[in-house]
Parts: structure tokens; sequence; C-alpha cells
């Protein structure tokens, strides 16, 4: 199972991570915990230094290319820890580089300056002492770091700026907390305030502005511009290349993506998620072989946990390599019976079907249904009917799900009036369906508006206009628009309408798109535009709503049938008979 982000993960460098020791040794790049220094002064007019030192010097590392420093480093292997003195009119300060792993020190480091000179000469002489590629810290006004590390509201962030106007961190910091409270105006016109200052601001803060500026304005690709450029500038920073690889395959750039996330792992090579992540990114690129390898990577970086397991399970199932994902989905379920509620029992039953083993699917579903009982799941009725409805046992479901009805009231009773309806509709009686739409429950506009009366495809537009209002309705909107129009075979608008849908969804979250919008092609003769979107299963668990997954399955094998070759594409019409 993929753990989905949007682009906004694209913003990962703002998240803040605990300090955490794994056992690792990445090839040439060393991730470091930045701890607050101690201040041994005994004068509390130095205190802010504890808390600000471990960011200056994550700044002043930023660009170092065999390091990763941050006040918190996720699997840290080195830490540093020091104290801050003040003797006869002179600073010092005093740090320990830590093997965390080896428990030993592996450098002690030492700085002095006289106290008026502030703590910026000696935290630069900190970085250098780690790194000889520490760059300058991005203003050398010590009022305005200390104001900056003390600061609690607008004005503080003011008084911060305005003891350097062309110090980027200031203004960052005052963005941020002014988007936190949900003030983005005034957080825009900070970051416009800053980028003015063009080439005054050091490159590194002006890409996060960049950065920061395009994601409030919702501009994905220029923030994803600036995050490529500030990962030239941060080299080592495998969080923000994993954030650009999340980015990337959320806009369905599989290539760019697996870059970006390969760098992430080179750099971060025991993350286990990383391993996840890119596993995805090539089985929908297609790439089954190496899809394959990075999944193993993730079951043995993460054994005790049932998700790697599953996770290769359904880039098996996207593949069509239906054994395989059932025997993953199996041993998922053995290893934790309760994760995701059983999900992966349920999957190995979908896996047993496509093989063409009804009756061993059956079997397994039975299992599934069994532990919802246990549960006392009300909902595994609906699972039930749809398995039934999907198989060929529509009378059956039909038939269930009537009896359900009858025995509830309420929400329950109103979800299958929903699925009934669905099911009337798409079989033909639409006065039914729109009889069960008056007492389906709130939730099922998209039912209500399918079941109007047969339009052209431009009525079904203005319809669409007129019941989903802007901007909440939008997604909800095309979705009914889309199934409104296959309904009625209106097969050259949906493929339109299901082609922008495709652009700005995740392909993690478009498996049922992309078989709606293959179907669509394929009836207005596109085949080649239709032949990719069909390349992969849809996913047992459905994307959009549950209770219109009836359209996709068990059609999507005849879809297929048509692109494959003479023997495959005989098993899927074979296939696609047991199930009507």
């Amino acid at each position: 199972m993929f753990c989905r982000r949007t682009a906004a993960a694209a913003l990962l460098l703002l998240a803040v991570l605990p300090v955490a020791c794994r056992r690792s040794n990445p090839p040439g790049v060393t991730r470091l915990a930045l701890l607050p220094i101690e201040n041994q002064t005994g004068d509390p007019s130095w205190d802010w230094v504890s808390g600000a030192a471990p960011g200056v010097l994550a700044s002043l590392l930023a660009p170092a290319p065999g390091l990763h420093a941050a006040p918190a480093a996720e699997r840290a292997q080195q830490a540093l820890r020091g104290y801050l003195t003040l003797t006869a009119g002179r600073l010092r300060v005093f740090c320990v580089l830590e093997d965390l792993e080896r428990k030993r020190v592996v450098k002690s480091i030492a700085a002095a300056a006289p106290a008026g000179g502030g703590i910026l000469p000696l935290l630069n002489d900190v970085a250098r002492a780690l790194s000889d590629r520490a760059r300058p810290y991005p203003s050398q006004s010590e009022e305005s770091l200390r104001r900056l590390a003390q600061a609690s509201g607008a004005g503080d962030y003011q008084q911060a700026v305005e003891a350097d106007p062309d110090c980027g961190l200031s203004y960052l910091a005052w963005a941020r907390w002014l988007a936190s409270r949900g003030d983005r105006e005034d957080a825009r016109k900070v970051l416009e305030t800053a980028l003015a200052r063009g080439g005054r601001v050091a490159p590194i803060e002006r890409a996060e502005l960049s950065a920061l500026a395009a994601s409030l304005r919702g501009d994905r690709e220029s923030q994803l511009r600036a995050l490529r450029e500030l990962a030239q500038l941060t080299p080592s920073d495998a969080r923000l290349a994993r954030g650009i690889g999340a980015a990337e395959l959320a806009q369905s750039r599989f290539e760019p993506a697996i870059l970006w996330l390969r760098r992430a792992a080179q750099i971060e090579p025991d993350n286990a998620e990383l391993w996840n992540e890119m596993a995805y990114a090539q089985a929908y690129a297609g790439d089954f072989e190496n899809a394959r390898k990075s999944a193993g990577e993730y079951i043995r970086l993460a054994p005790d946990n049932p998700n790697p397991l599953d996770s290769r399970g359904e880039i098996e199932y996207l593949a069509g390599d239906f054994a395989a994902a059932e025997k993953d989905f199996l041993a998922a379920r053995q290893k934790s019976p309760a994760w995701q509620g059983g999900a992966p029992l349920l999957k190995a039953a979908h896996a047993r079907l496509m093989s063409g083993d009804v009756a061993g699917a059956d079997g397994l579903l039975g299992q599934y249904l069994e532990f919802r009982a246990s549960l006392k799941d009300p909902l595994a009725v609906f699972t039930q009917a749809q398995w039934e409805f999907s198989t060929g046992r529509r009378k059956q479901a039909m038939a269930r799900l009537e009896a359900f009805r009858a025995a509830n009231q309420g929400e329950l009773a109103a979800r299958a009036a929903t699925q009934l309806g669905v099911w009337k509709w798409q079989t033909g009686d639409r006065a039914a369906a729109r009889q069960l739409a008056a007492g389906a429950s709130r939730q099922a506009v998209v039912l209500q508006f399918v079941t109007q009366p047969p339009a052209t495809a431009g009525e079904w537009a203005l319809r669409a206009e007129r019941a989903f209002p802007q901007p909440a309705g939008t997604p909800v909107k095309r979705y009914a628009l889309a199934y409104a129009l296959l309904g009625e075979k209106h097969f050259h608008e949906a493929a339109v309408l299901l082609r922008q849908m495709l652009r700005e969804t995740s392909p993690l979250a478009a498996g049922d798109l992309r078989a709606l919008a293959g179907w669509a092609l394929l009836e207005t003769g596109q085949i080649e535009e239709a032949r990719p979107l069909l390349a992969l299963y849809p996913l047992p668990a459905a994307q959009g709503d549950p209770a219109f997954a009836s359209l996709i399955m068990p059609r999507f094998l005849l879809l297929r049938a048509r692109l494959a070759a003479p023997g495959e594409a005989e098993r899927l019409r074979a296939l696609h008979a047991k199930l009507q």
C-alpha cells in the first residue's frame, strides 16, 4: 500500500522530524543531528543561542555535498553537542561530534572570539571544522539573528527583517508563521518583498522563498522549478529530493520521479518508505522488474511490517501476475491478520478471481467476510453484494441489498438505496434508479445527477454546472458528468473530460480514471492513446465512488482483450464470460 501524497508533499523541507538512529552507512553522505548548544556563561542574555545555534549551523552546512545537517535529523548517524562559556570577555564554544552507532567521539571542536563580536563568528568556525564546503551565514547581523531566534509575533519578525533587510531566513520564518495562522495574503506580501530584493538575498533562501510563494498561490510548476533549484544548492537533502519525487509522481512524470527518489535513496538507503515510493513510481512507469527489486528492498528493511508485502502484492496485481499478488497479500495477512481491517485478504480474493478461479475466490472472500463479522462491521454486506454483482450474480446482489434496506433505517438503508440505484441505472432501469435516488443517502448526489432524463452531451454539461457549484463541487461534478456521458454513450465528450481529470489526478489515485478513460478512447477509435491507460490492472480498492465500481469490472477485461495478443485476449474474454 502506498501512503498517498499530493504535490504539497514537495514542501517536506518545512517539516520537523525527530532525531532517530538506525544502523547504516550511506555512501558519501553523513546525516548529522544538530543539538542545542547549552548556555554555561551564567548570563541569561545568551540563553537564546541554545535554540538558535542548530538552525544557524544547518544553514551554514546546507551546501555540503557529503553532509546533511539538521536541527532534528531523521535516522541520524552522528550528533553534534556543545556548550557556550564566557571568560575574561571571550566567548567560547566547545562541541563534540559523536558517532551514534559506535557511541564514541569522532571530533572535538573549539572556537573563541571576543564577546563583542557575537556568536556568528564562532558558529562559522564550527561549521568550517565540519565541512570545508560550509557557506557564510546569510546575515552578518547579530541583532537580526537574535530577534529571529526570539520571535513570537509579527512585530518580532518585522524587527528581524529591519535589522537586516537582505536576510532571507527572516522573511521565510515570518511568511511561514503567517501561513500557519491562515494569513496567506500577508504571507504572500512578505515573500514578494523578499524576492524583490533579488540577488541581495542568498541563493538558497531565494529558492526557498520562491518555492513557498509558488505554493501559496497554488502554482505547482513554479514551485517544482524552485525546489529543483534548491536541490541543486543543497545536494545532501534527501527529504527535499523525496518531496520533489513525490510531486513529479503526482503529475505522472514517472522518469523524473524515479530519478529524484533514487537520489533520495542514495542518500538514505535505509529509509524503507523511500523504496516503497520508488517501487510504485517504477510500476506506474511500466518497469516492473525494477519495481519488484525496490519492493524487495522495502521488505528487507521492514521485515516485521505487513505493508511491504502488501505493496509488492499491489505491484504484482498492476502487472497482471495474480498468483504472485495473491501470495504476497496472504503473506501480509498472516504477518498481521487485523492490519488494515483485513484488507489484504479481500485483495487476495480479487487476485484469485482474476486468475479465473471463481470458487477459490469466493472462499477467500468468505474468510474476509467472517473476519469483518467478528468486528461487527455493518457494512460487510455491501462488500458481499458488490462482489456478487461484479461476478455475475446480479439478482442475488440486488436481493441481498433489498433485504438489508428493508431491515434497516437511517443511513444504512440510504446507503443500500444508493448502491441499488446505481445498479438499476447501470442495467437500464432509469425510472427505478431515479426512485431509489430520492431515498438515497445525502452523499448520493452523483446518483441523483446521472438518473436525470437522457440529454445531449452539451445539455449534460449545463446540468453539471447547475448541480455542482464551484469550486467545492468540482471533483464530484467531473465524476458525475463523466459517468453520465459514459452511460449515455457520449464517448468523445467523456474522453475529453477524463483526459483532463487524469492530468489533474495523481496516478496513485487514478486507477478508476485510467480504466474509464481507456474505455472512452477505445470507443472513439483512439487505440494507441488507450493502450497505456489499460496496461495496468486497476487495483481492487476502488479510488472513485465504490458504488460505481461496477462500471469498471468486469468491463475492464473486455477492454484489455481488445488490445491483447490472441491467446491473452481469449483468456480475458473467457474470464469475462464467467463473470456475466
